[in-house]
């Protein structure tokens, strides 16, 4: 007999945080899932934020000539997000 070949399909991010949210959350209305797009949205936009903002930083001090270690320990600061209203994302939340 022969063998089956299963194909692997890759998922991006996205797919795989709904599928999860599929499986933790069970059989619910079609109406509930505004709620799992809102979060989802939210969380792309704090991403998109802090990486634009991420970008500004490092190129305003790279205007200044600081070496590349100061720009990533300077581009990690709470503060320089904080202050122009964008969250500050821990590394382990990137």
């Amino acid at each position: 007999m022969a063998k089956k070949q299963y194909i692997t399909k890759e998922l991006t991010l996205e797919q795989i945080l709904w599928n999860c949210r599929d499986i933790l959350r069970g059989k619910v209305e079609k109406a509930d899932n505004r709620n799992a797009v809102l979060s989802l949205s939210f969380l792309k936009f704090a991403g998109d934020k802090f990486l634009n903002r991420r970008d500004e930083i490092i190129e305003e001090l790279k205007k200044e000539d600081f070496a590349e270690e100061m720009l990533i320990a300077l581009s990690d600061s709470p503060a320089a997000y904080t202050k122009v209203n964008v969250f500050y994302l821990q590394q382990h939340c990137r």
